[in-house]
């Protein structure tokens, strides 16, 4: 019966990393767009690839680190 309740925690964590990843890197890019749009400074779209990429992993990067703090916090 227990079998049943299969936990699939590497497959959490994976759409976890993606999540993080995807949703730091767009929301930088839609808010440098937007900020580039108003103060009229056209880009190229390298640029805005290139941006999504580095808050994508920074995004990741900051997550690990606060993760990490938290989990040496917590006393058992």
């Amino acid at each position: 019966m227990l079998s049943s309740a299969n936990l699939n925690i590497e497959g959490a964590l994976i759409s976890l990393v993606l999540m993080l990843f995807f949703g730091s890197g767009i929301l930088y890019t839609i808010l440098a767009l937007i900020v580039n749009t108003i103060q009229n400074k056209p880009k190229k779209s390298t640029y805005y690839f290139v941006s999504f990429l580095i808050s994508g992993i920074v995004g990741l990067f900051v997550s690990a680190v606060i993760l990490i703090i938290v989990w040496t916090k917590t006393e058992i």
